[in-house]
C-alpha cells in the first residue's frame, strides 16, 4: 500500500518553505537526472559538431552533482535518463527525424553505445542507480519510469538537466501528467539554443515548483 501523498494546500507552483519540505521529504521524492551525456554537455559532443554552444549545458554540471551527492546522502531514489539513438535510423522516422535535423545537426546524437551516449564523467550512475533509456523527449512516454517510481513508492519529483525547453521540459510535463508533485531545479537545467532558456523556465514557474538547488537540498537536508 502506497503512503499518502503530501496534502497540497498551497497555490501549486508557490508552497511555504514548510510545505515544500513536506513535498520533496526524501523518503517519497526521486532525482530525474536528463540527458547529461557527453553528445550534449561536450565541446566534441555531437551537438556542439553541429553548430550549438555547449557551454551552458557544461556549465551546469557542478549543480547538478550537488544535487545527486545530496540526493545519495539523503537516501532520495535517483533516476537517470539516457537519451537514445539507435544505428542505422532503427528509432527515427517521419516527423521525429525531420525534429532532429532542423537546424543541421546528424540525428546520430545519442547513438547507442559510443562516447556521445555515455553519461558525463561527474553524474555517472553508480550503486545500482537505475538508468531509462528513451528514444523521444519525455522521459514517460514507452519507457519504465513510471513504474519504476510507483515501485519504489515515489510521489514527487526533481528535474534537472538538458534541455531546459526541450527533454527537460517534456519530461516535467510527463510527470505531472503521471500524477506527480514535480519540481524543476532552476539552476540545474540549461541549453544550447539562444534564449529558449528563459522562456521555459517562465512557462514552468506558472505551472510547476521551480526552485534553486540549495533550496532544494535545503528540504532534503531537514530531514
Amino acid at each position: 500500500m502506497y503512503s499518502k501523498k503530501p496534502v497540497a494546500k498551497y497555490q501549486y507552483n508557490d508552497p511555504e518553505p514548510a510545505e515544500l519540505a513536506q513535498v520533496l521529504s526524501p523518503e517519497h521524492t526521486a532525482l530525474i537526472i536528463i540527458d547529461m551525456q557527453n553528445d550534449f554537455a561536450s565541446d566534441k559532443g555531437k551537438f556542439a559538431l553541429g553548430g550549438r554552444d555547449s557551454t551552458a549545458v557544461k556549465s551546469i554540471i557542478p549543480a547538478c552533482q550537488r544535487l545527486l551527492m545530496a540526493a545519495r546522502n539523503a537516501g532520495v531514489f535517483v533516476v537517470h535518463i539516457q537519451q537514445t539513438t539507435l544505428p542505422d535510423g532503427q528509432s527515427d522516422n517521419g516527423g521525429w527525424l525531420a525534429f532532429k535535423t532542423r537546424d543541421g545537426k546528424s540525428p546520430t546524437y545519442g547513438e547507442i553505445g559510443s562516447w556521445g551516449w555515455e553519461h558525463v564523467d561527474e553524474l555517472k550512475p553508480c550503486g545500482g542507480e537505475p538508468v531509462v533509456t528513451k528514444f523521444r523527449p519525455d522521459a514517460f512516454l514507452n519507457t519504465p519510469l513510471d513504474m519504476l517510481l510507483h515501485s519504489n513508492k515515489i510521489e514527487s519529483v526533481v528535474c534537472c538537466g538538458c534541455t531546459t525547453e526541450g527533454c527537460v521540459m517534456a519530461t516535467v510535463m510527463g510527470a505531472a501528467f503521471h500524477d506527480y508533485y514535480t519540481c524543476v531545479a532552476e539552476d540545474a537545467v540549461a541549453t544550447s539554443v539562444d534564449g529558449a532558456h528563459e522562456h521555459a523556465i517562465w512557462l514552468m514557474k506558472k505551472r510547476y515548483i521551480v526552485r534553486n538547488v540549495e533550496e532544494i537540498i535545503g528540504c532534503w537536508q531537514k530531514h
